[in-house]
């Protein structure tokens, strides 16, 4: 077998699917297919919700082969095919990390401080597993980072003071870790219909960020995506007015797990001392 260079070009926003893809051990192999090729920002499909809501390793073969790998990397030809491997790990990390994203966004528009607390030490814990091709500002573990600066202590663990401090305060460390991605964007200059086009568009070179791109054309809408508090599904909103659940089904259930807490601590006895009244009458 020999490598083949000329797959991997990062210069080009098309995207090749997969003839075939499966589980060997702990790596994601998959067989591509050059004359699949899709346009990264044009064919979407909200591809970044299915992304974030695959929960099994079969989902992830099924959507590789429909999407083709978020990274193309040790490509080999065999015969008239090309293919690659990824660590199934990999994946799994890119996907906790975005999630941590998603909630930290959420909780940063609500008033829950509660709610920031734990979507930020999520965040914390899922940055030091986020994939290096995937920029972040600093290689520093981010607890150490995070410590270093709003503490003083590069050593003091957040977990102790971060529920310490006020709501601006996290609200202010919440600001500063979304700030911590970027993308690269470019000038892109066409003609069309006989007049010159000048526009920005970021630099997009893998499936893996255009997934980052799309999911953060999601979080800065007027119905941005919503993590369901009952079942984790990321959907997004039919409407601008905020929703906690994706179905009726999620929301019928905590109303009925509320319902039942309720009547165990308190109705019941008020029932029983409204039938001793009448007994007594």
């Amino acid at each position: 077998m020999e490598y083949h260079d000329h797959v991997t070009d990062e210069h080009t926003a098309t995207w090749p699917r997969c003839n075939r893809a499966e589980l060997q051990g702990e790596d994601l192999v998959y067989v591509l297919d050059p004359e699949r090729r899709y346009d990264l920002l044009v064919n979407r499909a909200q591809r970044h919700i299915r992304f974030l809501n695959l929960r099994t390793d079969e989902d992830l073969v099924g959507f590789t082969r429909a999407w083709g790998p978020l990274l193309i990397q040790d490509v080999r030809r065999r015969g008239n095919e090309f293919g690659g491997k990824t660590h199934r790990s990999w994946y799994w990390a890119f996907q906790a990390a975005l999630k941590a994203q998603l909630e930290l966004v959420q909780s940063f528009r609500s008033c829950d401080k509660e709610g920031l607390e734990t979507a930020l030490l999520k965040y914390i814990a899922a940055a030091d597993g986020w994939p290096s091709t995937v920029t972040l500002r600093k290689a520093t573990p981010k607890a150490h980072e995070l410590s270093r600066l709003y503490t003083g202590q590069a050593d003091r663990d957040p977990q102790d003071w971060i529920p310490k401090v006020n709501i601006s305060r996290l609200r202010e460390v919440g600001a500063w870790c979304l700030g911590d991605f970027s993308l690269e964007f470019r000038l892109s200059a066409t003609w069309r219909d006989g007049k010159p086009q000048i526009a920005w568009e970021p630099y997009i070179g893998t499936l893996a960020q255009a997934i980052q791109w799309d999911l953060w054309n999601s979080l800065t809408g007027a119905r941005p995506l919503t993590i369901c508090e009952e079942c984790r599904t990321v959907f997004p909103p039919d409407s601008a007015h905020p929703r906690k659940f994706c179905s009726y089904s999620c929301a019928h259930r905590v109303a009925m797990r509320l319902w039942r807490k309720n009547n165990a601590q308190g109705q019941p006895k008020r029932k029983r001392a409204k039938h001793a009244k009448a007994k007594k009458a």
